[in-house]
């Protein structure tokens, strides 16, 4: 009786989240956190794919129908698989959009895959959530050896002359939490730096749940590194680079990870953000003349629309990743799929071959298919370097694509 009981409130309090959802209807899954410590940029990202739903059902829909978000709470891995068979066994559907955090990521897609229903990754990170041969796993998002690759361009083609020295003299140390996606970051940039002759002298982990952080800050000043690589949410990363000033560690330069690029770092640090390096995707910072004309025009809407429904100056990046990836399904994908049917989206998915500029992304789409080692995976991301000067961040790498110079000096910057 209890667990019919748990089952109906779960179905009542999920048909509340449909707003006038029919029959008829087209239902996709939503899976992102919207409640605990992931939240932030969790609703971003929801947000941006509900706006990216609107706009499209405002267009007439796909084949006629309006398309019905059924949004559900991932607030950590647990969760995230509830929520996800959930989605699947009680209301049926056969795409789902998510997640966030690369840990939820990877246990969500394998609810997917068991139930062959299409998962849909729109921000996630890790390598390894397209390493498994998952047939149903989509990623229009970049991974995190793309921000790897990037970081050490940035050190040994630009920062390490600015600093004078010879790029395998500069003494890196890497610092990050140990979830998936902090040790997939770190462990990818720590590979791919050590290949191209960089010396990392320290590599320390935390969880990310810690209130104290000064027994690592005082290690990473023990190696005296000239650059530091943080991969760090916001709260703990704030609190890092917070301890690090008290505690007297200047590197020469600090590179951030993804979410440093977005507005709440800025109300964490307010001024000690300036000169913080972020090591990211392109989202939101490049020329919209850079972009096909149908995109540029979508993604123009839907910042103009985010700006007023949010009472926001400022687009967070998570949030145009939401609606990019949306937009890439309702555009490209279940257009020619004609059908909700996996294997027909499936297919369509693997035969996209959209060049850069495109997508809302910045980049193309092109994922490898069956048997390749990132299977699944869009082959055509990137990565650039943005930078925190005067309460904003900019592109600064490379010089393709920086809206700003770089300014190189120690940080925290009192």
């Amino acid at each position: 009786m209890r667990t019919l009981l748990r089952l109906f409130l779960s179905v009542i309090g999920a048909v509340a989240l449909i707003p006038h959802a029919t029959a008829q209807d087209i239902k996709i899954g939503a899976l992102f956190p919207l409640t605990g410590p992931f939240s932030p940029d969790g609703r971003s990202l929801m947000q941006g794919v509900e706006l990216a739903t609107e706009m499209k059902n405002e267009r007439g829909g796909i084949w006629g129908k309006q398309i019905s978000l059924i949004k559900a709470d991932a607030i950590d891995v647990k969760t995230g698989r509830t929520e996800a068979e959930r989605l699947i066994g009680v209301h049926g559907v056969k795409l789902i959009m998510g997640t966030y955090a690369s840990s939820i990521s990877y246990a969500v897609s394998e609810v997917a895959e068991r139930h062959r229903v299409i998962f849909w990754e729109t921000n996630a990170v890790a390598d390894n959530i397209t390493q498994r041969g998952f047939n149903y796993l989509f990623r229009p998002a970049s991974k995190a050896s793309d921000n790897g690759i990037t970081a050490t361009a940035f050190i040994k083609q630009f920062l390490a002359a600015k600093l004078g020295a010879q790029p395998e003299r500069l003494r890196i140390a890497v610092v990050y939490e140990d979830s998936i996606w902090g040790t997939s970051q770190s462990k990818e940039f720590e590979r791919v730096a050590k290949a191209a002759g960089l010396n990392i002298v320290a590599s320390e982990h935390y969880l990310r749940t810690t209130t104290d952080l000064s027994s690592v800050v005082l290690r990473i000043k023990g190696a005296a590194p000239d650059v530091i690589y943080m991969s760090a949410y916001i709260p703990d990363g704030a609190m890092f680079v917070k301890q690090a000033k008290q505690l007297g560690l200047k590197p020469k330069a600090l590179i951030a990870l993804g979410v440093f690029a977005d507005p709440p770092v800025y109300e964490a640090l307010k001024e000690d953000t300036n000169h913080i390096f972020v090591a990211t995707w392109p989202l939101g910072g490049v020329n919209m003349n850079s972009f096909e004309q149908g995109v540029r025009g979508r993604l123009a809407e839907f910042e103009r629309r985010y700006k007023a429904k949010y009472s926001r100056d400022q687009v967070p990046q998570f949030a145009i990743a939401g609606f990019a990836g949306a937009d890439v399904m309702y555009e490209h994908v279940l257009p020619a799929a004609g059908s909700m049917d996996p294997e027909a989206i499936r297919k369509v998915a693997l035969s996209l071959d959209l060049p850069i500029g495109a997508t809302a992304y910045g980049w193309g789409v092109r994922f490898e298919g069956p048997g390749k080692p990132m299977q699944g995976h869009n082959s055509r991301t990137t990565a650039v370097i943005w930078q925190w000067q005067d309460g904003k961040p900019y592109i600064v790498y490379p010089e393709a694509l920086a809206t700003r110079p770089a300014v190189v000096m120690p940080v925290p910057a009192k």
